[in-house]
Parts: structure tokens; sequence; C-alpha cells
């Protein structure tokens, strides 16, 4: 029984406010002489429109039977009101309503004859057409009408918003014309026109079906819209913008829009259940009109709620007429609005809320602001399943929406040659997603591709950033890696394969590739390194098992090392490192979005032993690898100790064995290179037969991709013998190239 009371004193006290009477009961509440009383009169924007399309196309015979006429009749209306509603002087909870209106109906109708006739009585016959055609408009435009507005109250909390328009006056006009062909006797066709003369324009009346309900929280404010059906694919609609006791400035309107990818003149609506992508510019048209017969200066603010932060530049001075009503623009740099600020990590925030705020009103609207897209470059040696598990931790990321992709490389050609394939893959992301701005992640020879797109490609959008905002490098070889060296020579003299792709990363040729390609246009660099093995091929330093961590640093400033011992291939497998490229590419708004102009492009002039490298303080990385040691990290490279003393090839057919014979100089150190599939087991021994070293299929030695057998002891000039058994179901390629070392 309480609980019904206490319903029924609520709806009364709703009905009570929104009827403008605060007296419901016995009880009065007085009101100061200085404060003015609440007269119930509504003050905004009421719109409605009306269209109607209709269309009739039919054929019917000719009376002679000789022929047909073929008639198309079209009938157009658009019919728009805009209404400036507000309260009337006299507070006595009536309105004025001022209406702006515009209506044009345009009918056509079109009519072609065809018949057969015989100027000759029937020797021989032609066709003869007629071709008619009238239209006629009615068209009317006025401002300042007065027109009715109002407000229904129901009982249950419902209510309805009704507008009525009067006739304006109007104008008529129309034309006719007709041409003839193939007549016994010419026939002159017409073209009639008729001037403009003055008529009505109908009014219109609608009402809305008073399902629509106040806010009990804030009943002397409501808005809404309603469309109804007709026949003739009639539509009309009417929507409001109302409020009560509020002051003669009022925003009636907030909309938002996004710059339409590739087109940056060409701005479309975000609606509140799409949303926007990181980095993209967002318009915010604020619509405020003025309701009194003063000018009116005021202040529109933006603000972002979830940050609580206003944001730049968005306190906006206004100056309005009287009865004026007038766009506000603010564009809004999303950069950073997908994360908020988080430790260690920065936590997804795609859910936005916008304020728009004068003085005395404020609309809020709600948008979803998603991650940039990653385009994923894959490597020479990028394992396919860890490859398929980085890519799928993107798409399991909790409350991102993170779009991602990869481009389909082939990575035995050079990077500039793969470069149209990373810039069509990132065109056709952006025009999916309608994203200005992406972000790269390059693993291992894939990085060297997105440098060359940076360098000859990519360019800025119309807001002065580069396409990619962030790119970032996995286990690159920057500066070349070891384990190229004297491949290329096997795959094209012995197994007759294209080898510019392993050309291209030798330690020497980088040289030249790093002089070429170096422009990073505002592009962020990040690097992560691998420094799990202490040798890489035939070098003795720290990597990742292929690419020595110098190569992959090169000379970008913001890196660090991969937390975990993985080899190359497989570094895009582990969650750990995806968390660390996820560091770089979940930036808050309150991070740096601002392009990176360093001058500095680096040089590998001085390299070994890079200027950049002897500024590094190795004590803050310490804890980022079991082998890491400063000492060898910074060992430099001799170059005539690079080229291999002996390089062949094989073809081994599925289990079999074979021996290779290897020449051998006089030195301190031996290093053997093998490129072969997984099922392959090696065998070293010298010239007493004595096995230096081994290499067995299942072993750990035998994981990577490149399989380095190393011998450290003084020897002498001989022939040594490596043994090769295959244990792989298809013929086997398999590259070896050996370093002698004094």
């Amino acid at each position: 029984m309480k609980n019904k009371i206490a319903k029924i004193f609520n709806s009364v006290l709703v009905i009570a406010v929104l009827l403008g009477n605060f007296s419901v009961f016995a009880q009065t509440k007085r009101i100061p002489a200085n404060q003015k009383k609440c007269s119930g009169g509504w003050t905004g924007i009421v719109k409605y429109s009306r269209t109607q399309n209709m269309s009739e196309d039919k054929t019917i015979p000719r009376v002679s039977g000789m022929g047909e006429n073929s008639t198309s009749k079209r009938m157009d209306y658009e019919y728009e009101a805009k209404v400036m509603v507000s309260e009337s002087p006299q507070k006595d909870g009536s309105m004025i309503a001022k209406a702006s209106l515009d209506s044009i109906l345009t009918a056509t109708e079109t009519t072609n004859a065809k018949e057969k006739i015989s100027c000759d009585r029937g020797k021989t016959w032609k066709t003869a057409t007629g071709n008619f055609k009238s239209e006629s408009k009615i068209y009317g435009t006025q401002g300042g009408v007065e027109a009715n507005v109002r407000v229904g109250l129901n009982m249950d909390g419902t209510y309805n918003v009704s507008v009525s328009l009067p006739p304006i006056p109007g104008e008529k006009e129309g034309s006719f014309t007709s041409n003839f062909s193939g007549q016994c006797s010419a026939k002159e066709g017409k073209n009639e026109k008729m001037e403009p003369m003055a008529t009505n324009v109908e009014g219109n009346s609608f009402i809305s079906d008073g399902t629509h309900r106040f806010d009990p929280k804030n009943p002397n404010k409501i808005s809404g819209s309603y469309s109804r059906k007709g026949p003739g694919n009639m539509v009309e609609t009417i929507t409001w913008t109302l409020r009560r006791c509020g002051s003669p400035l009022m925003l009636t309107d907030v909309k938002l829009y996004e710059a339409n990818f590739p087109s940056p003149n060409s701005w479309q609506t975000v609606p509140e259940d799409e949303y926007t992508i990181d980095g993209n510019m967002v318009k915010i048209v604020a619509t405020i009109a003025n309701f009194s017969s003063e000018a009116k200066t005021t202040y529109i603010k933006h603000k972002e709620l979830k940050e609580n932060a206003d944001l730049p530049e968005s306190n906006i001075q206004v100056d309005i007429l009287p009865n004026e009503e007038r766009e506000v623009e603010y564009m809004w740099d999303t950069s950073g609005y997908a994360w908020k600020e988080g430790n260690p990590w920065n936590q997804p925030e795609i859910n936005r809320q916008i304020e728009v705020k004068t003085t005395d009103d404020a609309i809020t609207k709600n948008l979803q602001v998603r991650p940039k897209p990653v385009i994923v470059i894959p490597g020479m040696w990028s394992d396919p399943n860890s490859f398929s598990k980085f890519m799928s931790y993107f798409e399991t990321s909790r409350g991102t929406n993170w779009k991602t992709d990869y481009a389909k490389v082939y990575v035995s050609k050079t990077a500039a040659e793969n470069v149209p394939i990373v810039e069509d893959k990132i065109k056709e992301i952006q025009g999916k997603e309608n994203a200005w701005h992406v972000d790269l992640v390059g693993h291992s020879t894939g990085g060297l591709i997105g440098r060359a797109y940076i360098h000859n490609s990519m360019g800025q959008q119309f807001d002065g950033r580069p396409t990619v905002t962030n790119f970032v490098l996995v286990g690159t070889p920057n500066t070349g890696t070891p384990c190229a060296t004297g491949v290329d020579t096997i795959f094209t003299r012995i197994f007759s394969k294209a080898a510019d792709s392993f050309r291209e990363i030798s330690i020497k040729n980088m040289q030249e590739f790093n002089k070429k390609i170096k422009a990073r246009k505002g592009t962020k660099f990040h690097a992560l390194v691998g420094n799990g093995f202490d040798t890489n091929c035939q070098i003795e330093a720290p990597g990742d098992g292929i690419v020595p961590s110098r190569s992959a640093i090169w000379n970008l400033k913001d890196w660090k090392f991969s937390n975990v011992r993985t080899r190359h291939e497989e570094m895009l497998g582990e969650q750990a490192n995806f968390m660390a490229v996820t560091k770089w590419l979940a930036i808050s708004p309150k991070g740096n979005h601002l392009p990176d102009m360093d001058s500095y492009l680096g040089s590998l002039e001085n390299d070994p032993g890079n200027e950049y490298f002897a500024q590094v303080s190795f004590q803050q990385n310490k804890n980022h690898g079991p082998m890491f040691d400063a000492e060898d990290f910074g060992q430099t490279i001799d170059e005539d100790d690079i080229e291999p003393t002996f390089a062949t090839g094989v073809k081994l057919k599925p289990n079999k064995t074979t021996e290779v014979e290897i020449p051998v100089t006089d030195g301190k150190r031996m290093a053997i290179n093998i490129l072969a599939p997984s099922k392959i087991s090696a065998t070293l021994t010298d010239t007493n037969g004595v096995i230096a070293d081994k290499n067995l299929f299942g072993t750990p030695e035998a994981e990577g991709i490149f399989r380095t057998m190393r011998v450290k002891k003084t020897f002498q000039k001989g022939v040594w013998k490596l043994k090769l058994e295959s244990l792989e179901e298809q013929e086997a390629e398999i590259a070896i190239v050996v370093f002698i070392f004094n």
C-alpha cells in the first residue's frame, strides 16, 4: 500500500512540475521577489519536414491499333519548417512561435507516342512519333511566419508535441514541349512556358504519437523525434528540443562529424552508435539559439567527461543576434582517446563523452574512439605460428575493438619491391575503418620493408601528420645480419633461385641501404630488441640468434630489450613482447602525440661502433636478458673477417646421408652456418676423424632456422668433413657457409 501511495505521489509531483504548478497540495512555497517564476512556457526549436515521391509508368495501345503511348508521371514534394519557440512576454505559460518555411512541389508528365502510318495508301509503312512533356512547379519560401506549437501532457508521464503551419504566398510556373517526326506532313512542335504567377503554398500540421516520456529528474527539458509514413511514399517527421525556466540562450543541437577518407573536404556525421578512430579529427558542431529580443554574448566550452578535462583551446566566444540560430565549430583531435592512463600499461577507454556547455545549458554526446588500426609486416624468418599468435593478441584485447591486418609481402623480394604491397594494405584498412592514421609493426626484414615504405611512399595527411603514427621494429636487421653473408651466392649458383633478399641484408649491403633509406617524416620509430643469445651465426655478440642487438637498435633512440629469451623467428609469439609493443601504441590523451620531427636520421659512416651505442647506459638494461654482456655488445666487427672462407650447397634426398668436405686453413676459431630444414642432422669431424661439433635434429641447438657449429681451438690446414643426414619427407636444400678466424 505504501509503495502505491509513493508511486501516486511521484506521478502527481511530476505532472505538477510539468504543468508549472508547484502548489499541488495545501502548502505553498514563497518565491523571493527578485526570483522569476517559471510560467511553464516552452523555449526551443521545433523542426518539421514532409517529403513525398510518387511515380507512375504505363503503356497503352493507340486507338488505331497500330501503335502505343508510353506515359511517365512523377511528383516530388519537399516541405521543411524550422520553428523558433519562445516564452511569451506575459509569462503566462503561452508561447510565441515563428517559423521559416521552404516548400517545393514539382510534377512532370512525359508521353512518347508511336504509330505506324502509310503515306502512299499502304504501299510502304513507317513509324511516326510524338513526344510531349509538361512540367509544373509550386514553390515558396518565407521567414517570420506565425505558427502554433503545443506540448500536450498526459497523466501517465507521456507527452506529445504538435506543430501547425499556415499557408504562405508562393509562385507557380510551368512549361509544355512537344516534337514530332515521321508524319506524312511535317508537324511543328511546341515550346510553351508559363511565367511565374502568384499562388498559395499549403500549410501543414503534425503531431507526435504521444509515446515520448519526460525525464522525472529533468522535466523542464524535452527533446525527441517522431516520423510517420503515409500513402504515396510520404514521410513526415517532427523533431524538437524544448525547455522551460531557462536562459534565452539555448544549445539546440550538437553533431559530430569526421572527414571521409580519403577526401579531407568531405565530412560525414558520426552517429552515437558508430565510432571514430584514434587520431582522427572530429568536428564538433554546436547549434546555439538566442530566443530573446537582445543581442547576447556567451562562451561555448568543450569537455571530455571520462578524462574530466577541458579540450584544448575549446572555450569559444559567441556573439549571437536576437532570434538568431547559428552553428559553432570546434575541431577535436582524438589522438589518445582510445586509452586511459595506467601503470604499467595504459588501459583501453574507447567509450567517450563529449560535453558542450554554455553558462546556462549543456548537451552531452557519446562517441566510441577505437585504437588506430595496426598493419603487421612479416619478415623473411617470421614463424607462421608465432605470427598468428601475435595477430590474435590484438583480436582478443578486451575493450579495444582493435582492427589489425597484415601485408602479404614476398620475403624473397627486396624491401623496395614490397613497398607497393604495404602501401595498398594501408590504404585498404584506412578506407574500411575511415582511419586517417595507422600504426605499423615490422618483424625481421618486415621492418626494412616498413622503413622503405615510409621513406619512399608515405605522405602526410590533411592534418599535417604522417600516415603512420608509430612504427615498431621487432628484431629488424637494420645494419644487416651475419647469417646472410655468403648465402646469396649459394642460392644463385647451386639452387638457381633469386637471392636478392638475402643479398640486401648482408652487413656490407645494409650500409648502402641505410644511406638511401633514412627519412622518417614524423613517424615515431621504436625497436624491440632480442638479446637472449650470446652468438648470432658467426658473430659473437648478443642478439636474438639471427640479428645482433646492435643491428636491431641501429640509431633508434627509443628501444628496449625483450624480457623473454626467445629466438628471432618466434619473437612475435611471446605475449610479453606483444605487451611491449602495445606500450608504444597505447598512448593516453596525456601522452605526446606530436610527430617526431627529430632531424637525427642516422649514419653508418662511423659503423661499426656507432656513436650512439657509445653513449648508451647498459646498466639500465641489465635485467632484460640472461645472456647480456655489455663488453660483447660493444664489440666491433672487422669487415675483413665477414667474408666466408668456403661456401657450398647440397641437395639431399629423403632419408639419405652425405658428407661435405670442407677445406680448412690455419685458424683459432671456426663458425659453420647451416641453413637447412628442421629434420636435418649435422656432425663435424676434423682431419683425424674426431668429432668437433654436432647439430642434431631434436636438440635445442637445431631449433633455429640458422644452425651454427663452432670450433674454439687452434687448428691447422686440412680437410674436415660435415656429415648431413636427412629425416625429411622430401628433397632438402642445404646451404653451408664456413668462416675461419685467425
